[in-house]
């Protein structure tokens, strides 16, 4: 959650990289200074975040389920209450990966490649899972 995170910069508990969106305004009330002690440094393009994913081996008759059944669930009123309530998301997109090309647009631009942006982790998680939506 976005204000979660600046909060957590503002009092020096987190590092800001990776901030979703700037949550000052919604803030600013509560910490009066915010917007002199936190300043913007960059930004990039809307970047995926919060994908859900599954196992590389499970039978894809069983993902076609799972996706439909999250989709559909969270185009009911319920399920988009559900998620928003959980985690500040209205809705659910099937991707693959190619929709994370802009990410890694981001982190080559950075000058930086995405084993020292997730050590260790991307390996697991090409050898292991497939995302299969994104909010």
């Amino acid at each position: 959650n976005g204000e979660v995170d600046v909060v957590a910069v503002y009092h020096s508990k987190a590092t800001p990289e990776g901030i979703q969106r700037d949550a000052r305004s919604e803030l600013a009330g509560q910490y009066p200074d915010i917007f002199t002690k936190l300043k913007i440094v960059a930004l990039t393009s809307e970047i995926p975040n919060g994908p859900v994913a599954v196992r590389k081996d499970l039978p894809p008759e069983v993902r076609a389920k799972l996706i439909n059944s999250l989709v559909e669930f969270v185009r009911t009123p319920e399920g988009r209450a559900a998620l928003n309530d959980l985690y500040n998301v209205t809705g659910l997109v099937p991707v693959d990966d190619s929709d994370y090309n802009s990410v890694q647009k981001v982190i080559k631009d950075l000058g930086k490649n995405i084993e020292e942006m997730v050590p260790g982790g991307i390996t697991f998680y090409r050898k292991n899972i497939d995302t299969i939506l994104e909010h």
